[in-house]
């Protein structure tokens, strides 16, 4: 379902930088922020190294940022230590 959803949300995105319209870049970006998200949440879902199930990504973030929640698991499971950072950077 998440990567349905990423990629529908990246759909989107491109229709609204297609339009060039005057609002259609920030509501692009705001689409293009959500599909990463969700991916990202997907990717937690679907990794053989220790994976996350949907409910349990949702229970564990509770009360906290669940989108800093994401990052930190997704660099828990980059095994090289600079990669994983660059990952939290980027």
């Amino acid at each position: 379902i998440m990567k349905t959803k990423a990629i529908g949300n990246l759909d989107v995105a491109g229709a609204l930088i297609n339009k060039q319209e005057e609002n259609s870049c920030t509501a692009s970006i705001h689409c293009s922020y959500y599909a990463v998200l969700q991916y990202m949440k997907y990717t937690l879902a679907h990794t053989d190294k220790e994976p996350l199930t949907y409910e349990e990504q949702d229970e564990q973030s509770k009360g906290k940022s669940s989108h800093e929640y994401i990052i930190v698991q997704i660099k828990q499971r980059i095994d090289r230590p600079k990669a994983a950072q660059e990952f939290v950077q980027t």
